[in-house]
């Protein structure tokens, strides 16, 4: 998503040139050149909003740190190219090139560069696209709750993993759920095995976002399912660029994928659904961490361990009730759940299902 924005930028390029063509050319010649500049500075923002706002309905952004990383980056490109451009190409002198940057003498050339790094943001808040949330807004794409990072997708790509290597996948448009269509039918639920799985991700997040739709899986499984399918299946959605992955706690019989009445939502009930989370790639502006890291094991012999040491399920649902009373916001948790390849998923299940209940929405989980 950072390689697509930062190819964007070149419209900004055309864009400006267009609106110093149109100072040059037009009501420059019918003011002084410092209004001229100022209100050449003011349609420059105008227009590079609207674009920007294009780019986020096309293109939604995963996070508030990315909308940042692509706001520096753009700001490093203009600042680089103007220099570049102004000094060998249109011959100007250093002073000259320094000079739009004085605000004491009413160049607002600095503010433009403030505004365009923080565009993407920008554009998050105002048009309601991408992950950044506020209270109890909800867009087409997603719901905005608090500051939290939710999705909701009514059509996500469900995957269900049973006896390795056996993989059931269902993916029903909302179109053909509200027309009474029968999610449990063989048209659209197949017998499918582990090595299926990548092909059928890149699919779908390619039809996804063809159709400006967005991009998510529901990973569940049954009592037959081992915790390394379903970390498999969790790698290969990251290979396929799929960020948004949810876990499932209700126990779904063995091939059955029908959504609900209303279809799949990550908000229900007022608890968020859990997310799959690498924190290892978060940035620096996405974390706000002030809690240690919290490691959960689950063993091959179905004993949970706590930073290592064994628990009792009593105990382990008493440490994450301690844990949402002492941290205002759940967001704080960075919280790792390692698990032995051959314990089984229903073990798993619970651990999760108890995050969830304590309010947590993020969780990597990883292998022992």
């Amino acid at each position: 998503m950072i390689g697509i924005y930062a190819i964007a930028w070149a419209g900004m390029v055309v864009l400006a040139i267009a609106n110093g063509a149109l100072r040059e050319r037009g009501y420059g010649r019918h003011m002084p050149e410092l209004r001229a500049h100022q209100l050449s500075t003011l349609t420059a923002g105008v227009l590079f909003f609207g674009y920007t706002g294009f780019l986020g309905l096309a293109w939604p952004l995963a996070s508030t740190g990315q909308a940042f990383v692509i706001g520096g980056i753009w700001l490093v490109l203009t600042v680089v190219f103007e220099f570049s451009f102004g000094r060998w190409v249109m011959k100007h002198t250093w002073s000259r090139l320094l000079m739009d940057y004085n605000l004491l003498k009413g160049r607002v050339w600095p503010l433009l560069l403030v505004w365009l790094f923080l565009l993407p943001y920008v554009v998050m808040v105002f048009f309601g696209v991408g992950c950044l949330e506020n209270d109890e807004y909800q867009t087409s794409r997603g719901w905005r709750v608090a500051t939290i990072e939710i999705l909701f997708d009514p059509e996500p790509l469900v995957i269900h993993v049973s006896k390795d290597p056996v993989v059931y996948m269902s993916h029903i448009p909302k179109e053909q759920e509200q027309s009474g269509f029968d999610s449990e039918s063989g048209d659209v639920v197949k017998v499918s095995v582990l090595d299926d799985v990548f092909p059928r991700l890149v699919r779908h997040k390619a039809k996804q976002e063809a159709l400006r739709k967005p991009v998510s899986i529901l990973l569940t499984g049954d009592d037959h399912a081992d915790c390394g399918s379903v970390i498999r299946v969790i790698e290969d959605a990251k290979r396929a660029g799929i960020e948004w992955i949810f876990f499932e706690m209700f126990y779904r019989t063995t091939g059955m994928l029908g959504f609900s009445e209303g279809g799949f939502r990550t908000e229900v009930g007022g608890s968020v659904a859990l997310r799959y989370f690498d924190f290892t790639k978060e940035t620096k502006i996405d974390s706000r961490n002030s809690v240690e890291p919290i490691s959960i094991t689950l063993r091959l012999d179905e004993v949970i361990l706590w930073g290592g040491m064994p628990v009792s399920l009593k105990v382990f649902v008493g440490k994450l009730e301690d844990l949402r009373r002492r941290v205002e916001w759940s967001e704080d948790l960075r919280i790792t759940v390692h698990a032995d390849a051959k314990a089984g998923f229903a073990h798993l299940r619970y651990i999760l299902d108890q995050l969830t209940r304590a309010g947590i929405r993020k969780v990597m989980l990883k292998p022992l």
